[in-house]
């Protein structure tokens, strides 16, 4: 992953742009753990502002599939600003109108998501 300024115009809308971002060579979105940590690591990322409890619940909150997010509780991020949370969730791939689309599921076991408080669940579940 490339730690990099976001091409907001590249952002998943819906649930098939989200799975056209998955499939395609994009470097700048998580995809996985090491991804995360090395947004973890990165000064100036939302997610190095997290105390080290609330990262590690964010961070083992993650479910990546079809190589990307599927899940994630975004209930550890609440000492985060509003901006802040989008950011956070804009380096998977996602625009604030489909993380709020997708807000309170939970990528169930078959595949598909589920109401479920503060989590979002993506096309990718």
């Amino acid at each position: 992953m490339k730690i990099s300024s976001i091409p907001k115009d590249n952002l998943a809308t819906d649930g098939s742009s989200y799975l056209a971002l998955l499939s395609s060579n994009a470097d700048w979105i998580a995809r996985n753990q090491e991804d995360v940590e090395k947004l973890r690591k990165h000064q100036g990322s939302a997610l190095s502002k997290l105390d080290n409890e609330s990262y590690l619940a964010f961070r083992n909150s993650i479910e990546f599939k079809h190589n990307g997010l599927a899940h994630a509780s975004y209930a550890p991020l609440r000492s985060l600003t509003i901006s802040e949370i989008a950011e956070v969730f804009s380096y998977f791939g996602l625009s604030g109108p489909y993380f709020l689309d997708r807000s309170d599921y939970y990528c169930a076991s078959a595949g598909t998501c589920s109401p479920y408080r503060e989590y979002v669940c993506t096309s990718a579940c």
